[in-house]
Formats: structure tokens, C-alpha cells, sequence
């Protein structure tokens, strides 16, 4: 619930995890399987839960199911056990909605890497913001469009890019 406050690394997250900042969508993935991946590794890699149907095919051997429409996850395996290409992905797209969709819900999207995000430029408070994330702590304040480093203009651009390809495929 938006009123709920939880702590993060000592900051106080407004919404706990249920808030599309940092504290709130960025969770960690533990994977144990003796044998097979060794144990105390740490990634810091860009995972979506579309990487997680390609990675199970990957470890059963089999390839992508044909007939699931575009699959663009990335397998995370050969991470995992250290035995293969590592193919990682640059950016990941989200879109959240904390309740069943329905016409008056406000779905949120938005696209990150590991340092900026990107919000959806319709129907959210965050509207058109793009902030620079640093690690551990809730979404700082949204960077001055008219001020952004040469850097930045290209990341935004590709961002922008990235979130109307996802939402012309979104079924949402």
C-alpha cells in the first residue's frame, strides 16, 4: 500500500515494495544447485523475469518454445555456472500495475540500465522523469532534461527507443 514505509539501507521507501523505485522492484535472484553452481558468487548483472523461460530451456537442454509469440529474454545460465557465454542485456523494460488491470489503473513503465531509468512519458505521476539511480537507495530526483551530459542525451534516446518498441508490444 502507498502509505506502508519500510527501511532500506537506512533510507525510509515510501510504498515499501510495492513502489516502482529501486528498493522497490530491484530484488535479489539466489539460485543454489551443488554441483553445479558454485557457491559465494555474486552478479550484478540486469535480469527480467523474461530471462527466466530461456535459462530453464537452457538447463534442460531444449530450445525456446516455438509458439510462446517473441521471446527476447536472455539466458542467465552460463552466469550461473560459469560455463558459458555470459549474454547480457543492456537494458530491461518493466510495467507495473499493483492491482488487476483495469481501464482507470494506471499501468507503469519504464526502462533501466544499472546507473538511469526511464519513466513512460503517459498516465504517471513519474511522467517523462529520467533519474540516475545509485545503488542502495530509493530514486533520487529526476535529472534536468535541459542539463544532461552528451552521455545521458544518448541513453535517454536509446531509452525512449526502448519503451515505445515494449509499449507497441505490450498487451497491457
Amino acid at each position: 500500500a502507498p502509505n506502508i514505509k519500510s527501511m532500506f539501507n537506512g533510507f525510509v521507501v515510501q510504498g515499501g515494495k510495492d513502489g516502482t523505485d529501486e528498493p522497490g522492484t530491484n530484488v535479489p535472484l539466489l539460485a543454489i544447485w551443488p554441483g553445479t553452481i558454485p557457491g559465494g558468487q555474486v552478479s550484478h548483472r540486469l535480469i527480467d523475469f523474461t530471462d527466466i523461460l530461456p535459462t530453464f530451456a537452457e538447463i534442460a537442454g531444449i530450445p525456446k518454445p516455438p509458439d510462446y509469440g517473441i521471446l527476447d529474454g536472455i539466458s542467465f545460465y552460463g552466469d550461473m555456472t560459469g560455463n558459458g557465454p555470459v549474454n547480457q542485456r543492456s537494458t530491461i523494460y518493466c510495467a507495473y500495475n499493483s492491482d488487476p488491470p483495469t481501464p482507470n489503473k494506471k499501468w507503469v513503465r519504464w526502462v533501466q540500465n544499472d546507473t538511469y531509468k526511464l519513466y513512460d512519458t503517459s498516465r504517471h505521476e513519474q511522467a517523462g522523469q529520467f533519474i540516475r539511480l545509485e545503488k542502495g537507495k530509493p530514486d533520487g530526483p529526476p535529472l534536468d532534461l535541459n542539463q544532461l551530459t552528451p552521455e545521458e542525451r544518448v541513453i535517454i534516446k536509446q531509452f525512449a527507443r526502448a519503451l515505445i518498441k515494449n509499449r507497441q508490444a505490450s498487451i497491457y
